[in-house]
């Protein structure tokens, strides 16, 4: 992952309530990637901020909620071959 990087929010109903300020299916492109100081509760973590959102993610659930574009796409297409496949 890198700034300017687009990813697909891929969360649905999450529990988190930080992550329902996210929205399914939508894009986030990335501005900022910023260590953050170690702490009792996280240790060494890397925040990822979104342009033109006002939340972020840190690195330890970006994978969870996240995916590229390309993956995000290729899940769909998969999905719908599936579906089509399955009806014949």
């Amino acid at each position: 992952m890198k700034v300017g990087e687009i990813y697909i929010f891929i969360g649905e109903s999450v529990k988190d309530e930080h992550f329902k300020n996210f929205t399914y299916g939508n894009n986030y492109k990335i501005s900022s990637i910023s260590t953050l100081a170690d702490t009792d509760i996280y240790g060494d973590s890397v925040a990822i901020l979104f342009e033109n959102f006002s939340h972020g993610c840190l690195n330890y659930h970006f994978n969870k909620y996240f995916i590229t574009l390309e993956d995000f796409r290729n899940q769909q297409l998969s999905e719908i071959i599936k579906n089509d496949w399955n009806s014949f």
